[in-house]
C-alpha cells in the first residue's frame, strides 16, 4: 500500500498551519486559564486573578500563576491539604482541549 500527498502551494500550505497553530495554542491557553480560574480556591482572590496564559514560542503557551504561595495551595504541605487548581484544569477538561485543538487545525 502506498499513500501519496501532493501539495500545491506548499509554501502557503505552511503558513496557513502555522497559523493554525497558533490559533489553536491561544485558543488551548485562554481555555485552560478559565478553567483554572474556575478551580482555583478564592479568599481575597489574589491567586485567582494571578493565572493567565501566554505564548512562549511558536511551539508553546503556558498557563501559569506569579503568586508565591499557589504551588502550596496546589501540592499542599506538611501541615496542610493541597487544593489543587491548575492540575484539574487540565487533566478534567482533556476532550474539550482536543476539540480546541482539532476544530483549530481543519
Amino acid at each position: 500500500m502506498e499513500v501519496k500527498i501532493v501539495v500545491n502551494n506548499l509554501d502557503k500550505a505552511k503558513v496557513m498551519s502555522d497559523i493554525a497553530c497558533r490559533q489553536a495554542l491561544e485558543m488551548w491557553g485562554q481555555a485552560y486559564e478559565d478553567h483554572a480560574k474556575d478551580y482555583a480556591p478564592v479568599d481575597t482572590g489574589r491567586l485567582m486573578n494571578s493565572i493567565e496564559h501566554e505564548r512562549v514560542d511558536d511551539e508553546t503557551e503556558a498557563v501559569q500563576t506569579n503568586v508565591e504561595y499557589a504551588v502550596y495551595q496546589e501540592m499542599g504541605t506538611s501541615r496542610q491539604k493541597g487544593t489543587p487548581f491548575m492540575k484539574p484544569a487540565g487533566m478534567n477538561h482533556l476532550a474539550e482541549y482536543k476539540k480546541i485543538i482539532e476544530s483549530a487545525l481543519k
